[in-house]
């Protein structure tokens, strides 16, 4: 897709155009998968002139990237090549995320004795940043390689009343920090950080037959409780290249780090609990309706932050609520 403005007399008689590339390619005989994204504009300036707020918003970096990933007997594998083109505005700059050239991941999960799971997740990316100062306001981003290794095991106990999941895992990351772009009082070097990450996933399913508008329903009352703990490491010396603070929401509130991303790791001891019911039909399964309500208890601040962050010192969250209707 694209679009192509020839000769734009406001602009000099520029020519100024903007295009998507995309591919999906399937190999179902080699169990593999491969494809692209590019994205591309003329100048700064074209999504301003020719988009509406929507197009602004999404356009502020554009994606380039290929991948490809196998599915083999010994794991999932995929390799990936991500740069992004900034559009820069000169009265609001754009900070570049960091190149990922390349990013292996593997992960591989196996059955083991008693009913054990074991899974290995590895990841290995090379950051690079092309961001120059310009005029003071953005600083060079510095250059590096990071390795992370997260073996975990878990016990999954399952019934038609309820689940219990305890797990323990050990989150290890390797950081190799370049010189290249390294700010004044930045560090360079090898880093590396090991975390202990344990968790229990609890949950009970009651069922009752009911009806509601002169419809029958099968509905359920599923509470749910999710502890983890996580101890502190000062991590404040790592760099930030893929990671943000998650957004409080359902696919969040169950989780054991409180950041998207691998260069920050929370120290945890909190625990959800939520509660969920749900419409089904009884002849077909279909949900009609969820509603559900959680909220975090914490027994103890947490002290990793993203640069600038302060310390999370609350002891109880908002509570958080949603729904879903089907009315077909």
């Amino acid at each position: 897709a694209g679009e192509i403005m020839p000769d734009d007399r406001k602009r000099s008689g520029d020519t100024r155009f903007a295009y998507t590339l995309s591919h999906l390619q399937q190999a179902p005989s080699l169990n593999m998968a491969f494809g692209y994204n590019i994205r591309y504009a003329s100048d700064n300036d074209y999504f301003r002139h020719f988009g509406d707020r929507r197009a602004i918003a999404d356009g502020a970096n554009l994606l380039r990237e290929g991948w490809a990933n196998w599915h083999s007997p010994f794991g999932f594998f995929t390799v990936k090549a991500q740069r992004y083109k900034t559009m820069q505005d000169s009265k609001a700059l754009v900070d570049e995320p960091y190149a990922r050239l390349p990013q292996l991941t593997w992960n591989y999960g196996i059955g083991l004795p008693a009913g054990v799971e074991a899974n290995f997740y590895a990841e290995y990316n090379q950051f690079s940043h092309g961001q120059q100062v310009v005029n003071g306001g953005l600083n060079a981003r510095q250059d590096g390689k990071r390795l992370t290794f997260y073996p975990s095991l878990s016990l999954p106990l399952q019934a038609s009343y309820g689940f219990i999941t305890p797990k323990v895992g050990l989150h290890y990351t390797e950081y190799w920090l370049s010189a290249q772009n390294a700010p004044a009082q930045g560090e360079t070097g090898n880093y590396s950080r090991a975390l202990p990450v344990a968790s229990v996933d609890a949950g009970l399913v009651f069922e009752r037959d009911t009806a509601y508008f002169g419809r029958a329903f099968l509905q359920t009352l599923e509470p749910r409780a999710f502890y983890t703990y996580t101890p502190y490491r000062d991590q404040s010396m790592l760099p930030v290249y893929d990671t943000a603070a998650n957004d409080f929401n359902f696919a969040t509130i169950y989780t054991e780090n409180a950041f998207g991303g691998h260069d920050r790791i929370s120290d945890n001891n909190l625990l959800t609990l939520g509660a969920t019911t749900r419409l089904l039909d009884p002849s077909s399964g279909a949900e009609a309706a969820r509603f559900g309500v959680a909220q975090r208890l914490r027994f103890k601040d947490q002290r990793v932050t993203l640069p600038g962050g302060s310390v999370v010192d609350e002891r109880i969250s908002d509570v958080l609520m949603g729904a879903t209707v089907n009315w077909d």
